[in-house]
């Protein structure tokens, strides 16, 4: 998957590919980035195989800074020119990424 940077109004996206755009992901700790780019790239697989209809991805992602720090994820997929959404907040970045591309399969299974 290949990354580029596009400066947006707020935050700079992170687009992996040609379908799949992360926002706000752009303070994490590099390190972190391998691991999300896998989570993302096998779930956006997993939706493929599911279905032929796949357009795009983008998840946005916002720190919550109440107690301890959460994570908010969006996420929206274009699945046959119409949008699936899902939102998660946790405490772990990774299982939240994860809860929601599982939450936006459960609901291309049940179209």
């Amino acid at each position: 998957m290949e990354e580029s940077k596009d400066v947006g109004e707020s935050s700079e996206n992170i687009n992996l590919g040609s379908s799949i755009v992360l926002s706000g992901f752009k303070e994490l700790e590099p390190g972190q980035m391998p691991i999300i780019k896998k989570i993302v790239g096998h779930g956006v697989k997993t939706l493929s195989e599911k279905t032929s209809k796949f357009e795009s991805l983008s998840i946005t992602m916002k720190k919550i800074h109440s107690g301890h720090g959460q994570y908010e994820l969006h996420g929206n997929a274009i699945i046959a020119g119409k949008p699936v959404t899902s939102e998660v907040t946790n405490r772990n970045l990774f299982f939240a990424l994860s809860e929601l591309l599982e939450k936006i399969e459960h609901q291309v299974n049940l179209k």
